[in-house]
């Protein structure tokens, strides 16, 4: 039978690094869009930033930039990451 590589899941775990900075990139932005909401109503600051994007084109291209940060970030460390070895089962007699 072939044993599992080093390279042979790096795919997946990409994919897998993908998804989870979609996820990540999408609650990071609604918690700063929160933390600026919060701050613009105590301080009566003028910040426009808010979780509609499709009314806003700033918040549109920072969640597109925080998404894309998170992506390269999870892909990296994805790539990075040494996978796990395979244990070889011993035959017990």
């Amino acid at each position: 039978m072939d044993e599992p590589t080093a390279t042979s899941n790096i795919g997946l775990r990409i994919a897998g690094a993908v998804i989870l900075g979609i996820f990540v990139g999408f609650f990071v932005f609604f918690g700063i869009s929160l933390l600026l909401g919060v701050f613009n109503d105590t301080m009566g600051t003028g910040l426009t930033l808010s979780m509609d994007i499709a009314e806003n084109i700033i918040s549109a291209v920072l969640l597109a930039v925080i998404i894309i940060i998170f992506i390269a970030l999870f892909a990296w460390l994805a790539w990075r990451s040494h996978p796990g070895e395979w244990e070889e089962e011993e035959d017990k007699k």
